[in-house]
């Protein structure tokens, strides 16, 4: 019961997050959506204030004394599968310092980790982890931490070889010149959209994929 409902749930946010105009009363309903779920704590009973008069809230309750996961890890799950894998979420995007506030990298890594093997690869999925991919790097960035944790290494890591397919073919086709020499020549492929392009240049221009592969080569 709870994993379906935080899918739909999180899979609507993101469809909403395409949509949603600049006004700022849209932008703190959003970021109130997003990351209240993120804050629900079975360890002490209660509800969180953020989730008292939120939509999950009878589906919190209901699950609460279950002995299931956590809400807030199940939540982490269906907020980094369904909502972070998906494509051109402007709202988000512009704004992921202040939703990086409330973010839990350690729990987002581990929530990825933990649950990335049991995906399915498939064309589509693999386009859904390169958005993963650029999401989890700009929230990094956006947390500003100074050091990089094991966790967030190992995490990055795997979506990297996850993804690594897709960025070669389509990060290739970039570098190989403009489109429409690329379709003279026979050999046009899709491209890497900007934001994915814009935060795997970030790894390179904070020299963190050195540091990756210095921590997973020694």
């Amino acid at each position: 019961m709870l994993e379906p409902v935080l899918a739909q749930y999180y899979t609507a946010l993101g469809r909403y997050c395409r949509q949603a105009g600049p006004a700022r009363e849209s932008l703190d309903l959003l970021h109130h959506c997003v990351v209240a779920p993120l804050s629900a704590d079975h360890t002490t009973g209660t509800l969180v204030p953020a989730l008292c008069f939120h939509p999950l809230a009878g589906v919190w309750q209901a699950t609460a004394d279950t002995g299931a996961a956590s809400f807030s890890l199940a939540a982490y799950h269906a907020f980094a599968f369904h909502f972070l894998a998906q494509r051109d979420l402007t709202a988000f995007q512009q704004d992921a310092a202040t939703f990086a506030t409330d973010i839990d990298m350690e729990r987002l890594s581990e929530s990825i980790v933990g649950s990335i093997s049991k995906e399915s690869k498939t064309p589509g999925t693999q386009t859904a982890f390169l958005w993963l991919l650029a999401h989890f790097i700009d929230l990094h960035r956006a947390k500003r931490l100074r050091a990089l944790q094991p966790r967030y290494i190992n995490t990055l890591y795997l979506l990297l070889c996850v993804s690594s397919q897709q960025i070669r073919e389509r990060f290739g086709s970039d570098l190989r010149g403009s489109r429409s020499d690329r379709s003279l020549d026979g050999s046009a492929q899709e491209v890497l959209p900007p934001y994915v392009v814009q935060n795997l240049d970030l790894l390179i221009n904070k020299d963190e994929i050195s540091e990756l592969l210095k921590r997973f080569t020694t």
